[in-house]
């Protein structure tokens, strides 16, 4: 596993290497695009533009508007990701991740002057703490848990549903 194969000879890992480690940024990548922590985006306009919906057709958005970005559906749009509802890191290997941001189907913390402060503290954080799950246990799933299912797409938040049981083997 990546992670165990970076830690030092002390069982720790640096926060350079933590925060290059490709294959963990892959799964952290899809799973906010499987469960988007904003599924939908409100933003307002500051000023006039045109909005280009096809070569044929353009909208013009007024100063005042509210624009909401439905950050849920390109995150889960088939044309962007094939069996968007299966969890598959390796479609942000090779730099995918800006690639799908730049083209607008990637935006969970959404993007441009205005995308979430916060951002690289959560991403070190979520890191920081797979790091020292991955480092002091072993996980194992336990006979009663169900594979999951997701809940319909009428819910406001999309999440699983079923248990997920899982044996925490300190090592």
């Amino acid at each position: 596993m990546e992670i165990k194969e970076n830690m030092n000879d002390d069982g720790e890992i640096n926060f350079k290497t933590l925060m290059n480690l490709e294959y963990l940024d892959q799964c952290i990548s899809e799973s906010i695009r499987i469960f988007s922590p904003n599924p939908i985006l409100s933003k307002i306009c500051t000023e006039e533009i045109d909005l280009e919906i096809n070569e044929n057709q353009s909208t013009k958005i007024q100063p005042g508007m509210i624009v909401h970005i439905p950050c849920f559906s390109y995150h889960h749009d088939p044309e962007f990701y094939p069996d968007p509802e299966e969890f598959i890191p390796e479609r942000f290997d090779n730099g995918q991740a800006k690639k799908f941001s730049q083209q607008g189907q990637f935006i969970p913390f959404s993007d441009g002057p205005r995308i979430c402060a916060g951002l690289r503290l959560a991403q070190m954080q979520c890191k920081a703490s797979i790091f020292d799950i991955i480092k002091n246990f072993e996980l194992k799933a336990c006979k009663q848990t169900q594979y999951p299912k997701y809940l319909s797409r009428s819910s406001p938040r999309y999440y699983l549903t079923g248990d997920i049981d899982i044996k925490f083997i300190p090592v």
